[in-house]
Parts: C-alpha cells; structure tokens; sequence
C-alpha cells in the first residue's frame, strides 16, 4: 500500500487464478487483462511495475499460496 498524490492510495493485491471465469464491473473498470510479467504493456506507471516485481519476488507457502 502507498499513499500517492493528495488523496489517492495505491493498493496491490497478489493474487492467482483458481478457475472460474473473470469478469470485471463495467461500473468501475473500463479494462481488464491478464500479462505475463516478462511482456507488460507500455506505458506503465514505474511504481506499478515495481510492485509487480516486489510480489513476485515474495516467498510462497507449500501449497501454492503466499
């Protein structure tokens, strides 16, 4: 978690998918895909693909979960 400009926090989550289908609320997302870490997109903020690397660099539990 990290507080950004003014009133705006940034929040990063880890997470994995576990079936099911991904849907986003069309109400608050306007896009949605999933990247594999070697092959983001442009155009992202540094801070974003530093938290990327941070999560990935996190050890995970024997069962998969971190």
């Amino acid at each position: 978690m990290r507080s950004g400009y003014r009133l705006r926090t940034e929040i990063a989550y880890v997470a994995y998918l576990d079936g099911g289908e991904f849907r986003i609320d069309p109400l608050e997302t306007l896009e949605a895909r999933w990247f594999a870490p070697n092959a983001l997109p442009h155009g992202m903020q540094g801070f974003h693909k530093l938290l990327i690397e941070q999560a990935l660099a996190l050890p995970t539990a024997p069962d998969g979960d971190a």
